[in-house]
């Protein structure tokens, strides 16, 4: 499967191994320095000093460094899980598409064939004096129109089977999906009847949890920027010092401090750009919050509606075979006339590919739904061919 192509996971740890990488440099500590100078003042004396330098960590300022980059790294991670996440309701949907294609198609090459046959016949009583010449021209006609509506549904099952096969290259050419059953709106304990579950919901998504570990690593940040002294840097090292001409030599060790002064206006730069980042993230998050839970309400709504008329739509399905087959018995006996007969046909069929847009939005609003409740911790598994009822599918003929 496509999501599992090492170039896409590699695309959705790209940050995250950043992340990983900042984290490393925030937990090392500072590298230390080394000099060494010569120096001749006059042509009858020498100096050379060795000097090796380190400025050794503060604990709070190294704490709240590492502090920031772990939740930037937990940001990272979370980000990725969302992308991931993506794509698999990328995946669920382009097999969702082909399977409502291919029924669409099925359903139009069903009655296509109906009209076809009816038309022969009645063709055939027309040339035993039997039928009107004029009814054997109009069933022509009408399945002259349904086969051009067809060609179209073909090209377009074409067009869905050519996308799908990008997530899953390695199916046969002659798979053909099955139409995946809708599984079981959640119980009617909310998110709209009981307040606060939509916020239990999404309470642990991969974007909430992404914004909530940057809200973390902006306070951490914004905490570092305002303080300003470090411990100075320790300087120790040798020196030793030549007359000329054979003359004294002397040498020792050297020791000293060098602290870095900071000066006002730039760290109040920093620190102002630190805050404004961290009220920037806080904002967001709490925005998102907001969203997601009002995203998750109307997901579960419109779901739960798209089920409902489904069912209410193959329940006044199960009229339409009989309905059908009572008007070719009335026509063939004469009972009814074309028109009647071309209406009950062309109601039948329209239920039929109604029924099959209803079920293509309720899979559209289940994976919305879906991709909206991700946890963090376990982030939808790819299917076999994007299962909209199950996480995994072995038989890849189920979309």
């Amino acid at each position: 499967p496509l999501v599992d192509d090492p170039r896409v996971r590699a695309t959705l740890r790209e940050d995250v191994e950043a992340a990983r990488a900042g984290l490393a440099r925030a937990r090392a500590l500072d590298d230390p320095s080394v000099g060494l100078e010569r120096e001749m003042p006059d042509p009858g004396a020498d100096e050379t000093s060795l000097r090796v330098g380190w400025r050794p960590p503060l604990p709070g300022r190294r704490g709240l460094r590492v502090g920031a980059a772990e939740a930037a790294l937990e940001a990272a991670e979370a980000r990725s899980a969302e992308e991931l996440a993506g794509l698999v309701a990328q995946w669920r949907g382009a097999f969702a598409r082909w399977a409502v294609a291919s029924a669409r198609a099925e359903a139009l090459t069903a009655h296509h064939r109906a009209l076809a046959a009816l038309a022969g016949r009645t063709r055939a009583r027309a040339d035993a004096g039997e039928a009107s010449g004029l009814e054997a021209r109009r069933l022509a006609l009408a399945a002259a129109a349904v086969a051009t509506s067809l060609a179209e549904a073909e090209a377009d099952r074409a067009t869905a089977r050519a996308a799908a096969r990008t997530w899953r290259p390695d199916l046969p050419s002659a798979t053909e999906p099955e139409l995946p059953e809708l599984p079981a709106p959640p119980p009617a304990s909310a998110p709209m009847e009981r307040p606060g579950l939509a916020a239990d919901l999404v309470s642990d998504v991969a974007a909430l949890a992404a914004a909530e570990a940057e809200v973390r690593s902006a306070e951490l940040a914004a905490e570092l920027a305002g303080r300003w002294w470090e411990l100075p840097e320790l300087e120790a090292g040798w020196k030793r010092e030549e007359a000329a001409a054979g003359g004294a030599v002397s040498e020792g060790p050297v020791v000293g401090l060098a602290w870095t002064v900071p000066l006002p206006g730039r760290r109040r730069a920093a620190l102002a750009a630190a805050e404004a980042r961290r009220e920037g993230a806080r904002s967001r998050a709490e925005l998102l919050r907001q969203r997601l839970e009002a995203e998750v309400e109307a997901a579960l709504a419109a779901y739960r509606g798209a089920t409902a008329a489904l069912r209410a739509a193959e329940r006044s399905l199960a009229e339409a075979a009989p309905a059908e087959e009572a008007a070719r018995a009335a026509f063939d006996a004469g009972e009814v006339d074309l028109t009647d007969l071309l209406d009950v046909l062309g109601a039948a069929h329209r239920a039929r590919l109604d029924r099959l847009d209803l079920h293509a939005r309720a899979l559209a609003a289940h994976r919305r739904y879906l991709l909206l409740t991700t946890p963090l911790a376990a982030p939808p598994a790819a299917p076999g061919a994007a299962s909209e009822a199950v996480p995994e599918n072995p038989d890849p003929r189920k979309p």
